[in-house]
């Protein structure tokens, strides 16, 4: 009996997980099985997760001080700031500091292995008498991962989960398990994202193991009510399945649902063979007595790569690509090749969509709808023309690029990228060059059939989507840090504690951290800008006069928003939504939202903002002094002083050199250079509208000397997605485990139109760079507060190169997170 309750402990866990686990979306089932093994070790031994470790590893620890120990040279000080409040706060952790400097080569090897779970359980672990790594429990290692390898947190979160539990993650109940486990008097539920339909799976699953059962669908809207009751009834006696798509749209019919449903537990004439699916949206309002009595399969679509290109590809009647629609062109060379060039450029606008900024400014869901066209009209262009010459793809390019693409695109420099790859993947040749440079050679023959491409597909590694894009492989990380922090967030959101005592020990130890985390907050913010009623006479003094109320604004709400916050935590005032939203941003180690309305464009964590910001209103406030030298007593300057330049090291500012400006200071970038064009005008008596702004990227042997004092120079850019070689003064591939780079600084002339475009004309290789304030792009509510301006960058490469790259400038490095 002692060995038989563990057995069956163990297989209702399974049979459990496996049974709701189907229910939930793939990217949120791991949220669900952490939560399972946290619960489950609070009641095995509440020592396991006290509410300090529980606090560490959902609100990351926050010093927004700029002072302290001196970083670790391999190590960021984001992370090094972090690890000193593990060793001050987790008696685990004590000592943890001195180790990680006396075993440098050991932790550098760690920070750089594949699976830091499994490498912290190995016996060359160093040890030490005042901290040993293999005397950390099993949430004292997610913790570790969770500051110092963050994009392994979702694997090790795996692991957590299986070694709490006992037993290996099962997987989900398949439609297969899910049509033999439960009676025809089940209908199944299809709770679906955006882009999913499950007709092609039932379809397949009917044809491969129910002997070819009859699938009926009916799209319920409007008027469809009483067509699918009809639909219902009739296969109730003669046996088949029935797919009820888009129940969210049936408001109106969905109680008649309820009652049918309810009929079947009763109704004794239920052909055995009958089934019943439903699919409705993921919030929408399902009578509750449906739920209860049916299996749910939640379905969300991938944005792998090769799993796309392989549904796009499957068997069945539903497919999106038929084995008769690939052979049904037998005289056209072109066809099969292209076919499936198309197919990979469809899967291809799905994969960009993991590499945030640098796949699009605005993420898109693209639909098998958009491809189905698409090959339409290929086909169509191949029948007049078999050979797909140029012709025949320019006006693919067109009609696709600008309308059943790029129809969807909102953005105009995502529209570009689609464009690009299109006539990288829709060629004369079909052989796209983006395979080639891949190494990917695809020997589609007039012989091949789509069983072939699938096998030719298989044989390729799950991130192969990554290198066709011509994106390096650590790119990639990114995307695992992302949905990490999405992981925590989302964690924090539903507020678990785990039980009562828990809750009340984590509420009184979050009340305590919140107060630490305010007194930090006003340490750190700077004075505002006493400026008096001082306006500027130029247009850039007034251009830095609104910059300066900008940033009052902003600290005059942060300073009043966190008295509110103190006010209520001693109860003089009462909490509203509002500053609940805010103290919970400010635990998880996010910018509040309040906050972000009247911000600078920022996608920085909390504590890098604070320091972020106080750099801008110091320079603000130096400038200040730098222009309006009466203004230095008032801001509290020693003297009038050059802000820039001792940064730059670029020598002494005088009244008649170049004026060196911080780009990451400016609120309003693009104000900043419409300055820089009207005072010019103004002072030259040109019209504003034939002037430009001449980019010239500056190398480290010229000198600021001879720059007249119409010019800027322009520092702290930064290259995302590519860096900028000094050598070659081109643009470069970023070095291993690099994003991007600081751009040198750049040196800003005005000069007519006319003159750009003569000195611009012999220059063949060059990229139109857009530049913007921070790396969310596209994505602000308000755009026009985040693009800046486009700057023409020398490449020794193609330019299509660095569009299918998404490369583009930032006035803010976000991930310069050090504090």
């Amino acid at each position: 009996a002692d060995q038989l309750v563990p057995e069956a402990i163990d297989l209702i866990t399974k049979e459990f997980l496996a049974a709701v686990g189907s229910g939930v979306l793939p990217s949120h089932r791991h949220i669900f099985h952490f939560l399972l093994a946290v619960q489950t070790a609070l009641q095995s031994s509440p020592d396991l997760i006290t509410t300090k470790h529980w606090t560490a590893f959902l609100h990351a620890p926050q010093h927004h001080q700029r002072s302290g120990p001196e970083s670790l040279p391999w190590l960021p000080a984001s992370l090094w700031k972090q690890c000193m409040h593990l060793n001050v706060h987790l008696p685990a952790f004590r000592n943890f500091c001195s180790h990680l400097a006396r075993h440098a080569d050991w932790w550098q090897s760690w920070m750089a292995s594949p699976d830091p779970w499994i490498a912290l359980t190995k016996q060359d672990t160093p040890e030490d008498e005042g901290f040993n790594l293999r005397q950390l429990n099993f949430f004292e290692r997610l913790i570790l991962i969770r500051v110092l390898r963050v994009d392994c947190l979702l694997s090790a979160v795996e692991k957590f989960t299986a070694a709490i539990l006992g037993i290996p993650l099962p997987a989900v109940l398949h439609l297969e398990d899910i049509v033999k486990k439960f009676s025809c008097r089940h209908p199944v539920v299809f709770l679906l994202s955006a882009g999913c339909n499950p007709l092609l799976s039932l379809r397949n699953l009917a044809k491969s193991k129910f002997n070819n059962c009859e699938v009926e669908t009916v799209s319920l809207g409007q008027g469809q009510g009483s067509t699918a009751e009809k639909l219902v009834r009739r296969m109730i006696r003669t046996g088949g399945w029935v797919l009820l798509d888009n129940c969210h749209l049936a408001q109106s019919w969905i109680h008649t649902l309820e009652t049918l449903v309810e009929s079947l537990a009763e109704d004794d004439a239920v052909h055995e063979n009958f089934r019943l699916w439903l699919s409705t949206s993921l919030d929408s309002e399902m009578p509750v007595s449906i739920l209860e009595h049916s299996p749910k399969v939640a379905l969300e679509r991938s944005q792998n790569f090769k799993e796309n290109l392989l549904e796009i590809l499957s068997e069945g009647s539903g497919s999106c690509i038929s084995d008769k629609l690939f052979s049904s062109l037998p005289d056209s060379r072109a066809w099969k090749p292209l076919l499936l060039n198309l197919c990979i450029f469809h899967a291809l606008l799905q994969e960009r969509n993991k590499f945030d900024g640098l796949g699009w400014n605005v993420s898109y869901d693209f639909t098998t709808a958009d491809l189905e066209v698409s090959v339409q009209l290929l086909m169509a262009l191949l029948k007049t023309d078999p050979d797909g010459g140029e012709v025949t793809c320019l006006v693919f390019h067109r009609l696709a690029g600008e309308v059943y693409y790029g129809g969807r695109v909102t953005d105009q420099w995502d529209q570009r990228v689609v464009k690009s790859m299109l006539q990288d993947f829709i060629t004369s040749s079909a052989q796209p060059s983006s395979l080639t440079a891949a190494q990917i050679a695809v020997p589609v023959s007039a012989g091949w059939t789509l069983k072939d491409c699938r096998s030719f597909i298989r044989k390729h590694p799950s991130n192969i989507g990554v290198r066709v894009l011509g994106f390096p492989l650590h790119f990639a990380l990114d995307d695992l840090e992302r949905k990490s922090t999405a992981f925590i967030q989302n964690i924090a959101q539903l507020k678990f504690t785990g039980s009562e005592q828990h809750e009340a020990r984590f509420s009184g130890f979050s009340e305590k951290i919140l107060l630490d985390e305010l007194k930090s907050i006003n340490r750190e913010l700077p004075r505002l800008l006493d400026i008096g009623d001082w306006t500027g006479t130029s247009t850039m003094e007034m251009f830095l006069c609104n910059e300066t109320r900008l940033y009052n604004h902003l600290l005059q709400l942060v300073y009043f928003s966190l008295d509110q916050v103190r006010s209520v935590l001693q109860a003089n005032s009462s909490l509203t939504n509002e500053i609940e939203c805010m103290v919970n941003a400010i635990l998880s180690g996010e910018i509040p939202q309040m906050w972000k309305a009247v911000s600078y464009p920022t996608c920085l964590k909390l504590a890098a903002w604070l320091n972020d910001l106080h750099r801008r209103v110091e320079f603000i406030r130096k400038w200040l002094g730098d222009v309006q030298p009466g203004l230095s007593a008032v801001l509290g300057l020693a003297a009038p002083a050059t802000a820039v330049l001792e940064e730059l090291k670029l020598g002494t500012k005088t009244r008649h050199s170049a004026m060196a400006i911080w780009a990451g200071s400016l609120f309003r970038p693009r104000g900043f250079l419409t300055a820089v064009l009207q005072d010019y005008a103004t002072d030259h008596d040109v019209a504003m509208d034939k002037l430009q702004l001449r980019w010239h990227v500056m190398s480290g042997e010229q000198s600021t000397k001879g720059l007249s004092v119409d010019d800027y120079l322009l520092h702290g850019l930064f290259v995302d997605g590519a860096v900028w070689n000094v050598q070659t003064c081109a643009l470069d591939e970023p070095c291993a485990g690099k994003r991007g780079a600081v751009l040198p600084p750049v040196h800003l002339l005005v000069c007519e139109a006319d003159a750009v475009h003569t000195e611009t004309s012999d220059q063949t290789k060059t990229f139109p760079c857009p530049i913007y304030s921070c790396a969310l792009r596209g994505a602000l509510s308000t755009q026009s507060n985040n693009f800046v301006s486009v700057v023409n960058l020398n490449t020794q490469l193609d330019s299509s190169h660095w569009v299918m790259r998404g490369v583009a400038i930032l006035c803010q490095d976000s991930r310069n997170t050090a504090v």
